[in-house]
């Protein structure tokens, strides 16, 4: 599967809202940048929004992605920064001597869907208007004291967070004159709009970018998804974090392959087609998974594209059998003779087994080796040595005929 390069539109905060209505959907979490626990983080990013305000370097802020519901739009991932440029921009109105409706107007497009008390503070923070306190009064507690703030407020996780983000604002933007110009007009902070729509993916997909504005490729995107899959079902529940398979696929495992089976600085094919081998076997065992009739058209799509790959097809067994098939390879050594000891298929692999799963080796075509019996029996070769492999480990109960 290539790599696709959509990398979204360039927008600033107000030009985003200025377009399009900003919801945060009910399936977010509360707002947690402005924590306790996260002081660091947010005051880190605070500080590199006030250092490019003031310096006039422009600073990226990777990512802001979701997709649109009843006209809104709804991000999937960049609610923290969100929230945090929207309450930036609250403090530089009222900074504003001069009360202007217009950009009042243009702040309320920016709301919380999660809940009430949350929308409601945004919209009561919004419109109504006092005198910014001296840089050393505490803004909440002006905030806290007004007779529009509601005490119960402050037992919703998101306005508490809010508040302390609010007080670390007014420390560090007190001083920043014609705050809101900056923001308006030198467009110095800006980040990736990406619509889900545009790239014909929806919300329920699990998908992660890198930091050059490309999604990443099938074999990422499948790995987060995985993760997702493997937390939401506890797929590895009181493992040490060390031996987890997130970990050693990124680390004990990326060595191997690429030790082994790097092609153009690259092993995400290899280890696509690794995968998509171990899905097909699995598919084969758990019969009471998929109904034939299911089953084989799944097999047959990951045997003729391997980057097909989707983690719902593993249930926790194959999960752990997916995780002793990578730890098991990635320990052989050099030593051990993975030779059969009988002719299998008159068309013998050029190198090893997993070689031929991994990489079309030896004198066949891409389509032979995607479309023709070549691939199956590779991959079966490759399982029955994988079986003796697990026989001689002492792990013959993992392995269903």
């Amino acid at each position: 599967m290539d790599n696709i390069c959509y990398s979204g539109e360039v927008f600033t905060f107000l030009d985003l809202i200025k377009r399009y209505e900003v919801e945060i959907p009910i399936i977010q979490r509360d707002y947690a940048q402005g924590r306790i626990d996260k002081k660091e983080l947010r005051r880190n990013f605070l500080e590199a929004l006030r250092d490019s305000l003031v310096s006039g370097k422009k600073i990226r802020l990777d990512f802001i992605y979701g997709s649109f519901v009843n006209s809104s739009f709804q991000p999937l991932d960049g609610q923290q920064r969100l929230t945090t440029l929207f309450l930036l921009h609250w403090y530089a109105l009222i900074k504003i001597v001069k009360d202007n409706k217009e950009r009042r107007k243009l702040l309320n497009k920016f709301t919380y869907e999660t809940r009430i008390s949350s929308r409601e503070f945004c919209q009561s923070l919004v419109n109504n208007f006092f005198h910014i306190p001296m840089k050393d009064m505490t803004l909440s507690e002006v905030i806290i004291d007004s007779n529009w703030f509601f005490l119960s407020w402050k037992r919703d996780p998101t306005i508490d967070s809010m508040l302390r983000t609010i007080d670390d604002i007014h420390e560090l933007f007190f001083d920043i004159e014609g705050l809101w110009d900056l923001l308006e007009k030198e467009n110095l902070i800006s980040f990736y709009f990406v619509e889900l729509e545009n790239i014909g993916l929806t919300d329920d997909l699990y998908i992660k970018m890198n930091a050059r504005g490309m999604l990443l490729t099938a074999f990422e995107n499948f790995k987060a998804s995985l993760l997702k899959l493997s937390i939401e079902n506890d797929f590895e529940p009181g493992i040490d974090p060390r031996d987890s398979f997130f970990t050693r696929v990124d680390t004990v495992w990326t060595d191997y392959f690429w030790t082994n089976f790097r092609r153009d600085n690259s092993i995400d094919k290899a280890f696509l087609r690794f995968i998509s081998t171990i899905i097909m076997i699995r598919l084969a065992i758990e019969r009471d998974k998929y109904k034939a009739e299911e089953r084989n058209p799944l097999i047959q799509e990951l045997q003729d594209k391997p980057d097909s790959i989707k983690s719902k097809y593993f249930s926790q067994e194959g999960f752990k059998y997916l995780y002793d098939c990578f730890h098991l390879y990635s320990n052989l050594s050099d030593d051990i003779d993975l030779t059969l000891d009988f002719p299998l298929w008159r068309h013998q692999p050029v190198d090893s087994i997993i070689s031929e799963v991994v990489y079309e080796e030896g004198q066949y075509s891409t389509a032979q080796f995607y479309r023709s019996s070549y691939s199956m029996a590779f991959r079966c070769s490759w399982w029955v040595r994988a079986n003796r492999i697990f026989k001689t480990e002492g792990l013959s109960a993992m392995v269903s005929a």
